[in-house]
């Protein structure tokens, strides 16, 4: 294959960076320059590092034409890739950018999973003969030198993780059903492990704490990404929304409930260990962060009863090790 210089304009978050590594993987070739990673998602995190992989990162600015000046100076590329289902801030920085050529093109509204979507894109590059496996080659993170695993217990555990990002309105399910949820699983016998990013630990050790089982319930949200994988590697089953914690799980094939709210098709994985829900009081998955329909009020998610969740926990992962 002949060396390509590659740049990639793409999300930040945990989950992006996930669902894309195949990719990455594959554009660091021996022999072949780096590619450059552009993204407008600032969340403190930076995946990229803690992946391994010899990818510099370019935070683009908020700013529309700040944006526009930083991809014009980036330099020559071979290609450009802004993935399926980009956004139009997405397309129009990557037309900014120097490249011969951009792609490969995506239909508009593909509804396959988008995990498996860059898999294939990396044959359609002629950079592989066979789509690479989703994600990418395990372990996701490299655990340092000096890294000490904490979590060495065998006893069966869940992971849950009831925490979203900031004003992400539809897929938050309300506390007040987790509650109920969590108390009723850790009740017959379920350890539970509750995990999330360093600013939702407040909302998570109150949730933890108003149940008051600290012997079958924990909060961690000082993780490593390295430990947090391994954790989620060993756990009986995990209940999420579509969030990094949801990548983490399918790439080792944990049995997953993922409460899905109004996560569009191509964020619902159709593989046999994963159940995805929401109320279906809403089919819209308008995959926006705030409800669009007046009067709704996010129903897709809100609406989503406990019975139907637990009954989806018995079904998935039978009874509990209690």
């Amino acid at each position: 294959m002949t060396p390509e210089r590659v740049a990639i304009i793409w999300g930040g978050g945990l989950g992006d960076v996930l669902v894309i590594r195949p990719l990455l993987e594959a554009a660091c070739q021996p022999g072949w320059p780096a590619p450059l990673y552009m993204t407008r998602v600032h969340e403190g995190l930076d995946p990229l590092s803690a992946m391994g992989l010899p990818i510099p990162l370019l935070r683009l600015p908020a700013a529309p034409i700040a944006a526009l000046r930083a991809v014009r100076r980036a330099g020559h590329f071979d290609r450009v890739y802004w993935g399926p289902h980009n956004t139009w801030r997405s397309r129009w920085l990557g037309r900014a950018v120097a490249a011969d050529r951009s792609g490969p093109f995506h239909r508009a509204r593909e509804p396959r999973f988008l995990a498996d979507a860059i898999a294939r894109d990396v044959v359609q590059m002629g950079w592989a003969e066979t789509p690479p496996p989703s994600y990418g080659s395990l372990p996701l993170f490299p655990a340092p030198v000096d890294g000490i695993d904490r979590e060495p217990s065998a006893e069966p555990y869940l992971v849950a993780h009831p925490g979203c990002k900031i004003g992400w309105q539809t897929t938050a399910w309300p506390f007040t059903e987790w509650r109920i949820l969590l108390k009723t699983l850790a009740g017959v016998g379920w350890r539970i492990r509750l995990v999330g990013s360093p600013n939702e630990y407040e909302g998570l050790n109150a949730l933890a704490q108003s149940l008051s089982i600290p012997h079958r319930m924990s909060v961690h949200t000082e993780w490593p990404l390295w430990q947090l994988e391994r954790v989620i590697a060993r756990a009986t089953g995990i209940i999420c929304h579509n969030s990094g914690i949801m990548h983490l799980a399918l790439a080792y094939r944990r049995r997953t409930i993922v409460l899905t709210g109004s996560s569009a098709p191509y964020w619902r994985a159709s593989y046999e260990w994963v159940r995805n829900l929401s109320s279906g009081d809403c089919n819209l998955a308008c995959n926006r962060y705030r409800c669009p329909v007046p009067g709704y009020h996010a129903r897709c998610i809100r609406n989503l009863e406990v019975r139907s969740v637990l009954t989806a926990c018995q079904e998935h992962w039978g009874e509990a090790p209690g």
